[in-house]
């Protein structure tokens, strides 16, 4: 049975995509040029927690819970979802700064939500 041209298209494409090397927690890890960070997490099998990320949507980085350090790089963390994979990279996913950031964060984004929604005559 021949392949459909236009799948043939996209599995040619997927072939000729260089990969990328990094590290995740240690972990050596090989993505296709153009993945993000999230990508290479998620593909390390490392766990980085993300609410405004999803994969149909355009990234948005709102949240910030994905934030991770990247060594090497800037001095601050940055979002996963939003941030390309880059060759050679040291990725931290869960330091106790990150954990402490994450866990503020989710406080006040708790604090600032309508708490409607957890009342059971909520319309939802």
């Amino acid at each position: 049975k021949a392949i459909p041209s236009n799948m043939a298209k996209t599995v040619a494409k997927a072939a000729t995509k260089q990969l990328l090397q990094l590290s995740v927690n240690g972990q050596k890890v090989q993505v296709a040029t153009g993945s993000t960070l999230l990508d290479a997490i998620r593909a390390s099998g490392a766990f980085v927690p993300t609410l405004c990320y999803h994969p149909e949507f355009k990234e948005r980085a709102n949240c910030r819970m994905c934030l991770v350090e990247v060594d090497g790089k800037d001095k601050h963390p940055v979002p996963a979802c939003h941030t390309p994979a880059t060759g050679g990279i040291k990725v931290v996913t869960d330091s106790p700064s990150l954990q402490q950031f994450r866990k503020t964060n989710l406080q006040f984004m708790l604090s600032r939500h309508p708490n409607d929604c957890k009342s059971s005559t909520s319309k939802w």
